[in-house]
C-alpha cells in the first residue's frame, strides 16, 4: 500500500554553500545552560552567606503564623535549592527557568518586605542575560533565513507525502501536548496545595513542627507551571519562525558547510544491500558470511546490509579493479566499490534528491531531513540527523581515513558522473574517494 501524497505548497530553495554557512549561530547550548545554572547557584550562595543563614538551622522556618505568602516564599526557596542541586537534569529548560525561578523568589520576598528581595532581583536580572542573548541570536537567525528564502535560487514547488506532512504537524503538537500536560498537572497541584494550606493557615511553626506540607506541593505546582510556560513560549516562537520564513524545503545538494547536519545517504564503504546487491549473479558475499558465522545465519539474512567479500566475483576487489573508466563512473555511487574508511561519493543530482531540509526556520523550528521518493514527493529521510545546536553534529560519526601510500593502480576522474572528485584504485583494497581537486596527487 502506497502512502498518500498531498500538495503542501512548499517551495524548493537552493542556497549556496557560502549562504548556508553564514546562518547566524547561537552560542553553545551547554555553555548557556551552564551559565544560567551558575547564576542561580551564585545567587543562592550569596544570599545564604550575606544574611548568615548558616546560623538559622535551628530557627523556625517562618516567623509568626503561617500565611499564604510564607507558603509561596518557602516554595520558591525550595525550588531554587532544588535547581542548584539537580538543575542539570532539566538542562534543556535551564536558560528559561533560571530567571523565572529567581523572579518568583524576588516577588515573594518583595511582597513580604524582606531585604533579600534586592539580591533575588539582581540574580533574576543576571539570569535573564543568557536568555536575552539567546533570543537576540535566535531572532537574527530567523531574519537571515527569511531573507535567504526570498533571495536564493528557487526550484519547483514540492509536495509532502502523508507521513512527512503529519510529522511537520506533530512537531508543533508535541510542544502543545507537553504544555497542556504541564499546566494541567500544575493546576491540579495548585488546587491540592490550597486544600492543604487551608488546614495549616494561621498555625505557628511550632504547631506544624516545622513541617508544613503545602509549600512542598506548591513548589511542584510552580515548577510544572514554569515548565508549561516554557513549552508555550517554544510553541509561540516556533509558530512565529515558521510564519516568518514560510513553507520552504531547503535543497542542500550544493552545500558543503552544513549547519548541524549529518547525512547517511546510503551504505558505508564496502557494504552491500542484502535486498538488492546480494542477489546479483555470482555474488557469494551472503553465503560466505553465513559459512563463517553459521550460528548467526538467520540474523545475517535479516540484516539490511552486510560487508562485501573481498573475493566475491561480483563485489570483490578484483571486480572493482576490472571495471573500465566508463563502467566505474556509471556505478560510482555503489558502496561496494569503496574502502570501508573512504567516503562514499554522491553526485549533485543524488544529493539534490536526498539532502533536503523540510520546514527549517532556525533553531526555533528545526524541521526534519527529507528526500524525494519515487512519486516525486518529499518523505522523511530517516538516514539523516539534524541538530543546529549540537556542536559536533556537523562531523560524521567516523571521519574518512587516508588512502594507502603504495599499490596504486590508477585514478578515475568522476566529474563525468556529476561527482566532484576522483576514484583512486589499489591492488589490494577497494577504491578510495579523493574529493574536489585533490586528486592526481
Amino acid at each position: 500500500m502506497q502512502r498518500s501524497s498531498r500538495p503542501a505548497g512548499f517551495r524548493r530553495v537552493v542556497p549556496t554553500s557560502r549562504q548556508w554557512a553564514q546562518i547566524p549561530r547561537r552560542f553553545s547550548r551547554r555553555g548557556m545552560q551552564m551559565a544560567s545554572w551558575l547564576v542561580v547557584l551564585a545567587t543562592a550562595v550569596a544570599i545564604f552567606f550575606s544574611f548568615n543563614h548558616f546560623e538559622d538551622f535551628d530557627a523556625p522556618v517562618f516567623d509568626g503564623l503561617y500565611r499564604r505568602i510564607d507558603m509561596f516564599g518557602l516554595a520558591s526557596i525550595g525550588l531554587v535549592v532544588l535547581f542548584c542541586a539537580a538543575g542539570w537534569l532539566v538542562r534543556g529548560f535551564n536558560t528559561a527557568l533560571a530567571p523565572i525561578l529567581l523572579g518568583i523568589a524576588a516577588a515573594t520576598h518583595f511582597i513580604d518586605g524582606s531585604p533579600e528581595a534586592v539580591f533575588w532581583t539582581a540574580g533574576a536580572a543576571a539570569a535573564s542575560i543568557p536568555l536575552l542573548i539567546d533570543s537576540v541570536l535566535l531572532t537574527a537567525q530567523i531574519r537571515y533565513l527569511r531573507r535567504l528564502a526570498r533571495n536564493s535560487a528557487a526550484g519547483q514547488d514540492l509536495k509532502l507525502d502523508g507521513d512527512a506532512a503529519a510529522a511537520l504537524r506533530g512537531m508543533m503538537g508535541f510542544n502543545l501536548f507537553w504544555a497542556f500536560v504541564s499546566l494541567a498537572a500544575a493546576g491540579a497541584l495548585y488546587w491540592f496545595a490550597g486544600k492543604v494550606f487551608a488546614d495549616e493557615a494561621g498555625r505557628s511553626a511550632q504547631e506544624l513542627e516545622d513541617q508544613s506540607f503545602s509549600d512542598v506541593v506548591m513548589a511542584g505546582a510552580l515548577l510544572l507551571g514554569c515548565i508549561g510556560v516554557v513549552w508555550i513560549f517554544r510553541t509561540a516562537t516556533a509558530l512565529a519562525a515558521r510564519s516568518a520564513v514560510g513553507p520552504v524545503v531547503w535543497d542542500l545538494g550544493q552545500v558543503e558547510a552544513e549547519l548541524g547536519m549529518v547525512f547517511d545517504d546510503g551504505l558505508a564503504g564496502g557494504d552491500i544491500s542484502t535486498a538488492n546487491d546480494a542477489l546479483a549473479d555470482r555474488c557469494i558475499c551472503l553465503s560466505e558470511l553465513i559459512q563463517l558465522f553459521p550460528d548467526d545465519a538467520q540474523e545475517i539474512r535479516d540484516s539490511d546490509f552486510i560487508s562485501a567479500s573481498t573475493h566475491c566475483p561480483a563485489h570483490g576487489i578484483t571486480a572493482v579493479n576490472s571495471l573500465s573508466t566508463e563502467e566505474f563512473c556509471r556505478v560510482a555511487e555503489a558502496s561496494w566499490l569503496w574502502e570501508m574508511l573512504s567516503e562514499v561519493p554522491r553526485s549533485a543530482a543524488t544529493s539534490s534528491q536526498t539532502r533536503l531540509l523540510v520546514g527549517f526556520a532556525g533553531a526555533a523550528f528545526t524541521g526534519f531531513p527529507g528526500r524525494i521518493n519515487s512519486e516525486g514527493a518529499v518523505e522523511i529521510n530517516d538516514s539523516a540527523y539534524f541538530d543546529p545546536d549540537q556542536e559536533d553534529a556537523a562531523e560524521p560519526m567516523t571521519a574518512p581515513g587516508a588512502p594507502p601510500s603504495v599499490g596504486r593502480l590508477d585514478e578515475i576522474d568522476l566529474r563525468p558522473a556529476g561527482i566532484n572528485g576522483h576514484a583512486r584504485r589499489f591492488e589490494h583494497s577497494r577504491a578510495w574517494f579523493i574529493p574536489g581537486d585533490s586528486g592526481r596527487g
